[in-house]
């Protein structure tokens, strides 16, 4: 059939090789295959063109392609929430050992507590003793100053 009129596209040129071939190995060429599409597009009845869109296969390469990327997401996903898991874990652990440390930290402190009663009674009771031996020498000397005055 003859045509009028140009359009001219850019494409890669894999692509118009890939498909000029395609064409010829199917028995047409490439002009009417595109015809054919702006036709079927249009919805412009196809007279005589061989061209035909398989929307299975089509929906079959989308459902594909689709399935591929959702399970790919599905990975990260789940590797992510493998992640998050672990470090749950390892706060809850960390969460554990905070709490045996401050448990371990009151015992030392009750210790030192302890120690330091300990060692303010001792100190007190040392000085008291101190004390009272003082008292009794000021005491001695007091009397025998007073026994020398007389």
């Amino acid at each position: 059939m003859a045509y009028g009129d140009q359009l001219n596209i850019r494409v890669p040129g894999e692509v118009k090789r890939a498909f000029i071939d395609k064409a010829k190995e199917d028995g047409t060429t490439a002009t009417e295959l595109l015809v054919g599409f702006m036709r079927q597009y249009l919805g412009i009845e196809d007279k005589g063109y061989i061209f035909s869109i398989d929307a299975a296969a089509i929906e079959a390469k989308l459902t594909e392609h689709l399935d591929t990327r959702i399970a790919e997401i599905e990975a990260k996903l789940a590797s992510r929430l493998d992640i998050s898991r672990a470090n749950i874990g390892n706060h809850q652990q960390l969460g554990e050992r905070l709490e045996r440390l401050q448990e371990e930290i009151g015992s030392v402190d009750d210790r030192l507590n302890e120690r330091i009663d300990s060692t303010v009674d001792y100190v007190l009771n040392s000085t008291d003793a101190t004390m009272n031996k003082v008292i009794e020498r000021v005491s001695k000397v007091e009397a025998d100053l007073g026994e020398c005055v007389t």
